[in-house]
Parts: C-alpha cells; structure tokens; sequence
C-alpha cells in the first residue's frame, strides 16, 4: 500500500462508524463528502446473538469475523485501502446498529494502518 502525504491533510486519516438503523446515511455523506467512501459491513455475520449469549466477547469480534468469513473482511479491508490510496482521507464503516462489525472492521483498519505507517494519525469517530 504505497500512501504518500499528498493523499491526506496533515497524515490524518479519519474514520466514522455508524448504525444504518440510526443514522441518516445523507448525514454520513455530508460528513466525508462521497458516497462511494461508505463501505457496508452489514454483509458480514452478525456476531450481536454470540455476544448475547456470552459465547462472544466484544473485543474478540474482529477474530470472529476473520473466522467466519475471512475473504469478505480482507475484501471490505481491501476495498478501505483503496480509498486512501485514491486520496479519501475520511472513510465511513456502517452496519446495522453501528456497534460490532463497523467498529471491529474500523479498529482492524486503523491497526493495519498504524502498522505499516506509524506517520499516520488514524482517528475513529463513532456516531
């Protein structure tokens, strides 16, 4: 992933999570200013039923995920990528409720980041 400093103000990528069932997507939009900057994590498993039931562990999420459906996480992850390479320095992660999926994906995304490019300031803003 080759991110050069033209591609984001200041090394600061900005990343919001959120709730399709509580929030105005037109509301996300306004926010990061495209669309097409929204990646949808609503078609991944739910984990809220495991996590009910106390098979789950809210901090373990993302480790689910990867196990139950790794090559749709790694393409969401994939596709994330993408966007900050093509200049978007503000992304969205939406799911149902706006708790699970989007913020585990959004916590991977800013770790794999802070990885590879401890230069950048990745911030997460839940809404």
């Amino acid at each position: 992933m080759e991110i050069t400093q033209n591609h984001t103000q200041q090394n600061t990528i900005t990343i919001f999570t959120f709730g399709f069932q509580n929030t105005d997507v037109n509301e996300i939009i306004d926010i990061i200013g495209r669309k097409d900057s929204i990646i949808d994590c609503r078609i991944l498993p739910d984990p809220c039923v495991y996590i009910m039931l106390g098979m789950l562990d809210e901090e373990d999420i993302i480790k689910w995920l990867l196990k139950v459906a790794t090559t749709t996480v790694i393409q969401l992850l994939c596709e994330s990528k993408n966007l900050i390479i093509n200049g978007h320095n503000t992304i969205a992660f939406g799911c149902f409720g706006g708790k699970h999926r989007s913020v585990s994906l959004a916590r991977a995304f800013k770790q794999i980041v802070n990885n590879l490019y401890p230069q950048y300031i990745v911030n997460i803003i839940q809404k």
